[in-house]
């Protein structure tokens, strides 16, 4: 099995994937800035690291014989902390980080409609993050989820929130409008099969499901077939690209919507 280090375990996406490693047998490592959130995947064998994803130093350490690196650090709001330093600056200091450290590959998390659009900082901010990993050389995935959903969080605590508001849930759109969402547990599955397959390694990977617009599932129904399989091709590391302007890198910068 590999040696991993996972950097983002204790939110809600994270939990779920550092758990399917160690059931997976894989030697795993966080680093986290409070271990107290990481004291149940120290229980189960991980060894964990305090320190900052962001910090290159930090970074550096925590990379230090592992094989593969699994980023879900993001944010989607621009404050307290920014885009820029954290969906764009962070996946190259992971990158950095695992070339220094002579990993073998990386995943990123990044999410569906990342893209370059002045008018969608957040997604813009992902799509910028993803070239500046691409422009390190380091052999990896990006893997990009739409809403991942689970009994105690994720996209469904935004629609509850909004359905308290009044009898009506307003949905932005013609009706028309098809999504993805993921189960929780397979994307999590996907993350792990990412770092097990050379196949999925330098390639960007929507999450695809049998799953449209008016489909419903509960706890007593029956379960979507989800699945990581990518329509995307292969893309080569080094030749992304190129990052948008500094004066779009600025438009990203701390508390600017």
């Amino acid at each position: 099995m590999a040696r991993v280090l996972l950097l983002g375990s204790t939110g809600f996406f994270g939990r779920a994937v550092a758990h399917k490693l160690i059931d997976a047998g894989h030697q795993v490592r966080v680093l986290v800035r409070d271990p107290m959130k990481a004291a149940a995947f120290k229980a189960r064998g991980a060894q964990l690291m305090v320190g900052d994803a962001l910090n290159p130093a930090a970074m550096t350490q925590a990379a230090q014989g592992t094989e593969h690196i699994i980023s879900l650090v993001a944010v989607r709001r621009n404050r307290p902390q920014s885009f820029l330093e954290v969906n764009v600056d962070g996946p190259r200091i992971m990158a950095e980080a695992a070339k220094a450290a002579g990993a073998r590959s990386v995943v990123l998390v990044s999410a569906i409609g990342a893209r370059l659009d002045p008018k969608f900082k957040y997604f813009t901010s992902r799509w910028m993050g993803e070239q500046e990993l691409a422009k390190t050389g380091v052999a990896g995935t990006i893997l990009r989820f739409s809403f991942v959903i689970a009994e105690d969080g994720g996209i469904l605590d935004d629609f509850q929130r909004a359905a308290n508001f009044g009898p009506f849930l307003i949905i932005p759109g013609d009706g028309q409008t098809q999504l993805q969402p993921i189960l929780r547990e397979d994307a999590a599955r996907c993350v792990v099969e990412a770092i097990s397959k050379p196949a999925y390694q330098s390639r960007s990977m929507p999450s695809r499901a049998s799953f449209s617009a008016g489909a419903t599932t509960s706890r007593h129904g029956s379960r979507p077939n989800f699945s990581c399989t990518s329509a995307m091709p292969a893309t080569t590391p080094g030749t992304a690209t190129a990052v948008a302007p500094c004066t779009l890198r600025s438009s990203l910068t701390r508390g600017q919507a």
